[in-house]
């Protein structure tokens, strides 16, 4: 009994041995693999880097609204009171100049110019009277007859017959204007916007009856600062913008006084009469144009797909700089934004004309980060200056 069980006590050791070598080669293994692992995580990110393209200044895009309006728009009445016996047209209407588009009522002044008439027939006569009377006078004279007195009675008479004359054709001359200005003609090729006055109203002088506006041509008013207005030319052609539809037009006129309200100077452009644009731009619609601008400050052209939101209002982008492992490493650096187009933005702050930036990919890299760079080539912002 006793050397059985002495006899077990080496197989328990040795069972033990195999358990903790095992064990030993369990934990050798895995900490291997985490090596392996750890050694798999610092493989550098690779990032696309450029250098900055540093300008002493910039061109920016400044964009102005305008509203469209028509060269000639009007509140058209009749000169003289009275009542409105026809009217001819209705909201809407096109008319020619020259058309008629009302009528007052005119007996009266019908029955004033048969009487006038009248007064001119009668002045007529009594000035052949007068003339005949003074040929007979100076016959009569010429033998003796008469007097020099009598003779300068009938010259008299005469003179005063002629005055009459004039002055009864005149009376009929105004009524004769009164009955034309009854008709109310188009005062240009306009539409009808708005008909005030319905036949059988009696209306007051210059009470208005239409409102029109003309067709064809329109002008578009932009108030502009006045440092923007220096950058244009009267006469030159311009593109005016409907969000993606653009229009030519031609500057015609520059203001020569501020608005005081708003500090800006209009300018006048005349749109080009385009087969499509009578039915494109209508009176009140606006148009943008937009005006380049240079700037004289110092800065750089970067993507925005380089920028990343940085505090208190700045942006941050990524330079990469040389590590004293002689590795390279992302720093974050805070810049101010001047301006941008929506696909660039110039910047300036804690930047350098030699330095090189991420151009993409910003929004996986920390400060301090260790990455592989692939230098690429940006854009050539030469002509933006």
């Amino acid at each position: 009994m006793i050397n059985t069980a002495t006899g077990s006590k080496p197989a328990f050791w040795s069972l033990v041995a195999i358990c903790f070598t095992g064990l030993f080669v369990l934990l050798f293994m895995a900490g291997v693999g985490k090596a392996q692992s750890e050694q798999a995580d610092v493989i550098p990110m690779t990032v696309e880097a450029s250098a900055l393209q540093w300008q002493e200044s910039f061109d920016k895009i400044q964009r102005v609204v305008g509203r469209v309006e028509a060269t000639q728009q009007a509140n058209v009445g009749f000169e003289l009171p009275g009542l409105v016996a026809e009217v001819f047209v209705d909201d809407g209407a096109v008319v020619q100049q020259g058309d008629v588009i009302a009528r007052l009522d005119t007996m009266i002044l019908d029955s004033q110019f048969n009487q006038a008439k009248a007064s001119v027939e009668r002045a007529q006569a009594q000035a052949k009277l007068a003339r005949s009377s003074l040929n007979r006078i100076v016959d009569l004279v010429n033998a003796k007859v008469e007097s020099q007195q009598r003779l300068d009675e009938a010259e008299q008479s005469l003179q005063a017959a002629d005055a009459g004359v004039k002055e009864a054709q005149a009376s009929l001359q105004t009524i004769q204007v009164n009955i034309d200005k009854s008709v109310l003609l188009a005062p240009f090729d306009a539409e009808i916007l708005t008909r005030f006055i319905d036949e059988g109203t009696v209306i007051a002088q210059g009470q208005p009856v239409f409102e029109m506006i003309a067709m064809g041509a329109q002008d578009v008013r932009l108030p502009m600062p006045a440092n923007l207005i220096r950058n244009l030319s009267i006469g030159q052609t311009y593109v005016l913008k409907d969000g993606n539809q653009g229009y030519t037009a031609t500057l015609k006129s520059i203001g020569k006084q501020r608005r005081l309200a708003t500090r800006t100077v209009d300018a006048v452009f005349t749109l080009v009469n385009e087969k499509h644009l009578e039915s494109a731009m209508l009176p009140g619609d606006l148009l943008t144009l937009d005006v380049k601008v240079s700037v004289e400050e110092s800065g750089a052209w970067i993507p925005v797909a380089a920028l990343s939101h940085g505090v208190r209002g700045l942006w941050n982008i990524y330079s990469v700089d040389q590590h004293p492992t002689n590795a390279m490493q992302v720093v974050a650096r805070s810049v101010e934004v001047l301006y941008s187009d929506g696909q660039f933005a110039f910047i300036r702050g804690a930047i350098s004309p030699t330095m090189k930036v991420v151009v993409s990919g910003t929004h996986r890299l920390a400060p301090g980060q260790l990455v592989a760079v692939e230098l690429v080539s940006g854009p050539d912002f030469a002509e933006r200056k």
